[in-house]
């Protein structure tokens, strides 16, 4: 759909990608965690992806993704959408932590700025997109063995920041929460899974 959002501005989204509706294929839901690292560098790249993110695994046929929750999350971020279809249950949401609801409810639809900070197709990505004076941050690992990325703050600018990030647990239907004060200068190291990722917001920090 390369330029079509440009000659018709009311072209909100659209799919033109396998998305996690296709978990059930044990092929497709097998390599979803390295795919994921591939569309953000090519089909997303061109126009709104219409991915249909953040399975959770509440369903029956929901536990057939491969992925950890945390980086179920990070795709909520990770691809970008005109109208963003979160495609999971009321259900499989309600019964997450408070700061998975809070962090989903933050999440918005449209972006101000998008900073790519690392990775490689079908290995990793890093991004960071903002939102007012609020970055989201997601990571998402492509490979099945567990691994730290740093995360670099250079973008954020002056002043003090705090972050809320959401991790990997400890199985991948777990998640937990990491709080920081960050600035420009800083560098944060988090863990993944095999298949995991993270995401988070930063926000100026109240004094």
């Amino acid at each position: 759909p390369r330029g079509w959002a440009r000659t018709f501005p009311n072209l909100m989204t659209q799919e033109a990608v396998r998305g996690a509706e296709q978990y059930w294929d044990p092929e497709f839901s097998a390599h979803a965690h390295t795919l994921h690292t591939i569309y953000v560098f090519t089909r997303n790249v061109v126009g709104s992806m219409d991915y249909t993110p953040v399975i959770l695994g509440l369903a029956p046929e929901a536990e057939m993704h491969q992925t950890s929750n945390a980086h179920e999350l990070a795709t909520a971020v990770a691809f970008e959408s005109g109208i963003q279809h979160f495609a999971d249950s009321v259900s499989a949401y309600r019964c997450q932590p408070d700061y998975v609801q809070s962090y989903l409810k933050a999440v918005p639809a449209a972006w101000d700025e998008t900073r790519y900070l690392s990775g490689t197709p079908g290995d990793y990505v890093l991004l960071a997109r903002r939102s007012g004076n609020c970055w989201f941050i997601s990571c998402l690992n492509g490979q099945e063995k567990a691994r730290s990325i740093p995360g670099w703050f250079a973008f954020l600018g002056a002043g003090e920041f705090s972050g809320e990030f959401i991790v990997d647990g400890k199985t991948q239907r777990k998640t937990d929460q990491r709080q920081f004060r960050l600035t420009s200068r800083d560098t944060i190291d988090l863990e993944m899974r095999g298949r995991g990722g993270f995401c988070g917001r930063i926000k100026p920090a109240a004094h």
